[in-house]
């Protein structure tokens, strides 16, 4: 066998899906109606979706958003296109979905529309369908007119359960509210990180179930190499076959080449800065413990704990001894010693620790199953404002979210408050000092000589750093911190 059993360029299934047992199963069977599935680039997210969707035949629907990405927004009529088509596939399997053809066979232009629809014909057939949605970055495309009502579906919906793939990026979509009226997009979202694979995974996979002759020594020696990172290891191990046998790898295989090097640079540009200047700290000296780090990074312990804790459930940081950490896999390392990652991201430091801190979800998704309990009461029995108070389970359910919303605010509160020992850097205090004397973007990308998108960019790192959601509130700030 001279042929390569190694697959590099695509999404995998059946023999040739590895490990994710147990992330399958809760996935398949866990009680959350809405997931984010969140993991760095070519990890395997998109097997995980399609294997689900087998699984969950015929009542799960996969979409890749990449197929819906217009020119500014995403396409809500290509979508819903998309769904339908999958749908049509279904339906002959399933009498449910044939029985409410007349509803989702439909086309519309607004995805919310054709969504609340579907969603009330399924719940009355007791039917339940799980959404599929990869490449979940392309939901910022949608504005906000959509996001709003599209979570208020899938969070209260009884027939809808989705899961969303995607990069840390889709963090974003938190820093697009930040009003008491209105909570952040993914707060009633699980978070589930897919990241390297078990070490016995890893060697099913490095050997081929048994197909590939390879020493211990080497399996140990590639795991280590690659971080266990699936896609990783097909690339290296292609390189390293020859007539049915793995040898050892040598200089020249371990080269980081264009396509890696265009995977790491994404997956940089989806973390936050504080996230950037760990990666780069670390890569920098090799190994460094959490105190190492506090003397090039001027961040409280806890905080620096709770990003090293966010960057190695992706597979980005990996325990070396004690408290001491390095980087995920070799050849992120190479390619981070010869970069110098810029403090200018995605995602703020506030998103990020958010749709990693179990606590805040917990708290999130308590509040959205007991306010769905109240609709569920009000609609058993036709409960109207005037007798709400005579009815005890629905003003002990009320009693509690009020008690929620002050534990998510503290909790928010803390999370946001790590932001303001970050300081900004030279160029944000200059953008800054600029939107003080009442520059424009367009005049503050002119005086700096940057892109309108970058200024755009920096003011966004630079709410988030310090906490606030306006020109006027960030000016303030930064005086009451003598920043300007």
């Amino acid at each position: 066998m001279n042929r390569s059993p190694y697959i590099v360029s695509n999404w995998v299934k059946d023999s040739h899906f590895y490990g994710r047992t147990e992330l399958c199963h809760m996935l398949m069977t866990g009680y959350e109606r809405c997931v984010y599935l969140v993991g760095t680039r070519r990890v395997g997210k998109t097997s995980v979706l399609m294997r689900l969707a087998d699984q969950l035949s015929p009542h799960a629907i996969y979409c890749d958003l990449m197929r819906t990405a217009g020119s500014e927004y995403l396409d809500e009529a290509r979508l819903v296109a998309l769904m339908r088509r999958q749908l049509n596939k279904q339906a002959p399997e399933s009498a449910a979905l044939q029985e409410s053809r007349a509803i989702w066979d439909q086309q519309s232009d607004s995805l919310c529309a054709w969504l609340d629809e579907v969603s009330w014909r399924w719940e009355e057939l007791s039917l339940t369908v799980t959404l599929l949605w990869d490449e979940a970055e392309l939901l910022r495309r949608l504005p906000d007119k959509t996001l709003m009502p599209l979570r208020a579906i899938l969070q209260h919906s009884d027939s809808l359960r989705i899961i969303i793939s995607g990069s840390k990026g889709v963090a974003d979509l938190n820093d697009r509210w930040r009003s008491e009226y209105v909570s952040p997009f993914l707060f009633g979202f699980r978070t589930y990180a897919v990241a390297g694979l078990e070490d016995g995974e890893a060697e099913e996979l490095i050997r081929q179930r048994g197909q590939v002759q390879v020493t211990d020594t080497l399996v140990e020696t590639i795991a280590t190499i690659t971080g266990n990172h699936p896609f990783l290891i097909q690339t290296l191990c292609s390189k390293l076959f020859s007539w049915g046998q793995l040898h050892e790898p040598t200089d020249q295989d371990l080269i980081v080449d264009s396509s890696m090097a265009d995977l790491f640079r994404i997956d940089c540009s989806y973390l936050s800065p504080s996230e950037q200047h760990i990666l780069s700290v670390i890569a920098q000296h090799g190994i460094l413990s959490a105190n190492d780090l506090q003397q090039h990074i001027q961040l409280p312990d806890k905080t620096i704990h709770s990003f090293i804790a966010g960057m190695r459930q992706l597979g980005l940081l990996y325990p070396a001894d004690g408290d001491r950490w390095r980087i995920g896999n070799d050849f992120l390392a190479q390619w981070l010693r010869g970069q110098t990652l810029e403090d200018l991201s995605t995602i703020t430091d506030r998103a990020s620790l958010e749709v990693v801190d179990k606590e805040l979800q917990d708290l999130a998704i308590s509040r959205v199953a007991q306010r769905r309990r109240i609709r569920d009461l009000q609609e058993q029995n036709d409960l109207d404002a005037d007798n709400l108070a005579d009815n005890s389970e629905l003003a002990h359910l009320q009693s509690n979210i009020a008690t929620i919303d002050q534990e998510l605010a503290h909790r928010s509160s803390v999370v946001a408050a790590t932001n303001t020992l970050s300081p900004l850097s030279d160029r944000e205090i200059a953008v800054v000092r600029l939107v003080a004397a009442g520059l424009s973007n367009p005049e503050i990308g002119r005086e700096l000589a940057i892109s309108v998108d970058t200024v755009k960019a920096h003011l966004k790192n630079i709410s988030g750093k310090l906490g606030t959601n306006n020109r006027a509130q960030t000016v303030a700030r930064a005086k009451e911190q003598q920043l300007i």
